[in-house]
C-alpha cells in the first residue's frame, strides 16, 4: 500500500504470519488447516511438496471439508482431490508421506540413486513399522529423547536396505559393503 506522500506502508497480520513457518510449501498447509470450518480449499501449485504435506495434515481438517490442488500450466491446468487420495490411501500411509518424500527426494533432497518413488512408496505401504517411523519425522519430541531418536534411526537405515534389496541387513554402511562385494564378485 502507498500513502498520500508515495511512501510504502507494509503490515503484518501476526495471526498470518505463522513465523514458525519458514517455507510456503508448510504455510499453505498451516493456513489450510486453521480452516475450523467446513471449506472447499483450492491450493494453486505444481510443486509435489505441497501435495505431500498437505495429505501428511488431512486429519488435521475439518471432516467435511474438501481440498484440491489446482496443478499444470497454460492449457493443461488440472484439479487434483486431495480429500479422494486421502480416503484411498488411508490416515497411517498420507501421515508418513511427508517423511517419505523428504527422505526419497523432495526441494532439498536428492533422490537415492537409481531409485524413483514408486518402490519406496510400494515399501512403505507394506510394512507398518516404517509408516510408524516416517510419521515421526518432524516431532519435537523425538529431537529431545536420544533412545527414540536412535530407535528411528535404525528403522529409517532398515527403509533404506529394503530399497536396495539387501532385507536381511539392517544397516547401511554394511548393506553398501555387502552391495559393493557382490558387484566385485559378479566382475
Amino acid at each position: 500500500m502507498v500513502n498520500e506522500t508515495n511512501k510504502v506502508i507494509s503490515s503484518i497480520t501476526e495471526e498470518l504470519s505463522c513465523p514458525e513457518h519458514e517455507e510456503a510449501d508448510t504455510k499453505i498447509v498451516y493456513h489450510a488447516c486453521k480452516i475450523n470450518y467446513e471449506a472447499n480449499i483450492i491450493i494453486r501449485t505444481i510443486d509435489t511438496d505441497v501435495a505431500a504435506i498437505m495429505l501428511g495434515h488431512m486429519h488435521r481438517l475439518n471432516d467435511e471439508s474438501q481440498v484440491w490442488m489446482l496443478t499444470g500450466t497454460g492449457n493443461n491446468l488440472r484439479y487434483v482431490n486431495l480429500t479422494k487420495i486421502y480416503e484411498k490411501l488411508g490416515e497411517s500411509i498420507c501421515r508418513s508421506l511427508p517423511g517419505l518424500h523428504a527422505i526419497t527426494g523432495c526441494d532439498y533432497n536428492p533422490s537415492f540413486f537409481r531409485k524413483a518413488k514408486l518402490k519406496p512408496y510400494k515399501i512403505l505401504k507394506r510394512y507398518v513399522e516404517f509408516q510408524q517411523a516416517f510419521m515421526k519425522f518432524g516431532d519435537s519430541k523425538i529431537i529431545e529423547d536420544n533412545i527414540e531418536q536412535q530407535d528411528l534411526y535404525n528403522v529409517i537405515q532398515s527403509f533404506i536396505c529394503y530399497l536396495y534389496n539387501v532385507e536381511n541387513i539392517n544397516d547401511v554402511d554394511a548393506a553398501r559393503q555387502f552391495l559393493s562385494i557382490l558387484i566385485q564378485c559378479l566382475m
